[in-house]
């Protein structure tokens, strides 16, 4: 009886070793969903975080080939280390040995390329130019004045900056090379508003050095380009002084 006994303890035994083995197995297969969720989420988590960095590759590529689409079509600055053709000299460079060869080399006309920009150091030689100009300080006027332009070819401000060499000289009474400085601005910034002036002032330094003929060409050309110009009283004026009648002449400005 006793034997019996042990015998089916030990099948018991067995069957419930059994089970438990089953059990074990079952709970490691993957199809078990329901008592792994963590893992299924993570799962699922990292294959949406693979599909949403392929998007942005493909995004990052497509920007970067739209860039470098738009710096092959990207139109260039005039460079201004073109060689500029020379012009001939008037009669102020044998007056002015000492006649500053940067009022003497004109670039291409620039007006049209011009770059708004108005950063401190872009305008500080300008306005010290300005202020040299001012307390009639004229050699250092017009250094000022240069360095702008030789740093700030396209500078929206350039054709003030010549017009100011052209004014230094004007007041420092070189009128041969107020002549010169006036023809690189007509050259240089052809639309610059500041040209009716430059051409008066261009016109009484021909008069002033007795050219009486060119002064009152140049002012029949000022009144016939800028007949509406606050200058054109002026070079009525001049014309009329100088024994001159202008192909067209203007109303008198008020």
């Amino acid at each position: 009886m006793p034997s019996t006994l042990s015998r089916t303890q030990a099948g018991v035994a067995l069957a419930s070793l059994s089970l438990l083995s089953l059990t074990a197995c079952s709970l490691l297969t993957p199809s078990n969903k329901m008592e792994h969720p963590l893992v299924d989420r993570q799962e699922e988590r990292y294959y949406e975080l693979t599909e949403k960095i392929q998007n942005q590759e493909a995004k990052i590529a497509k920007l970067t080939a739209q860039i470098e689409a738009f710096g092959a079509q990207k139109p260039a600055l005039p460079s201004t280390l073109t060689k500029a053709k020379l012009t001939a000299l008037p009669a102020a460079k044998k007056m002015n040995p000492e006649l500053n060869v940067g009022d003497a080399d004109p670039l291409a006309p620039l007006q049209e390329n011009t770059v708004a920009s108005s950063k401190h150091e872009d305008m500080h030689f300008y306005f010290e130019g300005l202020r040299l100009l001012e307390e009639q300080k004229f050699d250092l006027a017009l250094a000022s004045f240069r360095d702008f332009l030789k740093s700030n070819p396209v500078h929206v401000y350039a054709d003030r900056a010549q017009f100011q060499i052209a004014e230094a000289h004007f007041l420092n009474k070189d009128y041969g090379l107020v002549v010169v400085a006036t023809n690189l601005m007509e050259s240089r910034y052809p639309y610059s508003f500041k040209l009716p002036e430059a051409l008066y002032k261009r016109a009484v330094s021909f008069a002033n050095l007795g050219q009486s003929e060119s002064a009152q060409k140049s002012l029949r050309d000022l009144l016939n380009r800028f007949p509406d110009s606050s200058t054109a009283k002026l070079a009525t004026l001049k014309l009329a002084e100088l024994g001159g009648q202008p192909s067209t002449a203007p109303p008198l400005l008020e």
